[in-house]
């Protein structure tokens, strides 16, 4: 099976979902509140894809992640700079 069939074989929203996690990892790891929304898109992404695959424990672990995502948004609170 060539590779581009297999990456759209689910319309590529695993492989979008995939991207936007790491992508939300990094900024989250340099502390940019964006890095939420990727999460949330990332969650959202993999609750469509585990409709098509129709895994229910998909979509509710991925249910959960975009609540946990949506909190992280609402309760952001930069860091203070450090003082010296």
């Amino acid at each position: 099976m060539p590779i581009l069939e297999t990456l759209s074989q689910h319309y590529f929203i695993d492989l979008v979902a995939v991207i936007c996690m790491f992508v939300s990892i990094w900024l989250l790891g340099n502390q940019k509140r964006e890095g939420f929304v990727f999460g949330m898109i990332a969650a959202a992404g993999f609750i469509a894809f585990n409709g098509l695959v129709e895994s229910i424990p998909g979509v509710v672990g991925n249910l959960v992640l975009l609540g946990l995502n949506i909190r992280g948004w609402n309760r952001w609170n930069p860091a203070a700079p450090a003082s010296t």
